[in-house]
């Protein structure tokens, strides 16, 4: 059995790979030729990003120099786990390499990501609201597109005006369908869409009123839907003093979509506080 672990930490991806016996329990950490990118589920094909040969980080550098590094060129690997060999799949572009966000499951379509804003204090870590709120009220826009790496040719699949996209996660099943969600306060707006790699069928998931309260979604195990927790805060009036979900005085319940938005299961009261 292959375990991942994917994050993502002011912009950058990362994660971790193991394989576990299912019979002991045993575990063992697993090499990858790079930066952790997509695991194929089916059949355990992984793809990564990985810096170009020769290139190295300098001792001293300016802050330029030091985003080129974080977000600089790139070349894209795939390997079959557990023990398979790297194998090199394309060399990317730096102007594509920089917003590699996700690829899709048959390997074809890199999905990229460009976010654009004003430059404020990160609330990451701060208990501070003020923080907080200056965060979602900087002046910001984005944009996702599918590279497709063949061809070498960009789609636009969506464009923001004052939202930024984030957690985009390419289905694990169907290679033409991309998650994303939009970065504000949960509760003021829209949380999460799909999209076709196409440009097609943009649509909400899940639609909220103000007030409701959608996070930390993700693809269920039958990937013909998607799971979510939900706050109802509608009517709150703690929502701008307490506007993180883990200080709601509201209770957390575990919700289910199907990918034509509706919401098919929203489950009682759970015993524990807003987590990731």
């Amino acid at each position: 059995m292959l375990i991942t672990v994917r994050g993502e930490t002011r912009g950058q991806l990362g994660g971790s790979m193991a394989a576990v016996d299912p019979a002991t329990g045993a575990v063992e950490i697993l090499s990858h030729p790079g930066q952790y990118l997509k695991l194929r589920i089916s059949d355990g094909q992984a793809w990564f990003l990985k810096r170009p040969k020769g290139f190295t980080m300098p001792e001293i550098v300016a802050a330029v120099d030091r985003e080129f590094w974080h977000r600089g060129p790139r070349d894209l690997w795939t390997v079959n786990l557990p023990y398979g060999e790297p194998q090199l799949v394309a060399e990317l572009p730096e102007e594509i390499a920089r917003h590699v966000s996700d690829i899709t499951c048959d390997g074809s379509t890199l999905i990229l990501e460009e976010r654009h804003g004003e430059k404020v204090d990160s609330p990451v870590g701060s208990s501070e609201v003020e923080k907080l709120c200056n965060h979602f009220k900087r002046r910001r826009n984005g944009a996702i597109y599918a590279y497709d790496i063949a061809s070498k040719t960009r789609r636009t699949l969506t464009e923001t005006q004052d939202v930024t996209t984030f957690h985009v996660d390419t289905s694990p099943v169907d290679p033409a369908l991309v998650r994303f969600a939009h970065d504000m306060l949960e509760c003021t707006g829209q949380r999460m869409f799909t999209v076709r790699t196409d440009g097609s069928n943009l649509h909400p998931i899940r639609l909220q009123q103000f007030g409701e309260m959608i996070t930390h979604e993700f693809w269920w195990g039958d990937p013909n839907y998607i799971g979510y927790t939900y706050q109802d805060r509608r009517g709150d009036d703690t929502v701008y003093e307490l506007p993180w979900s883990e200080y709601s005085p509201k209770t957390t319940h575990l919700g289910i979509a199907n990918l034509a938005g509706e919401e098919v299961f929203l489950s009682d009261p759970l015993n524990l506080y807003h987590s990731h």
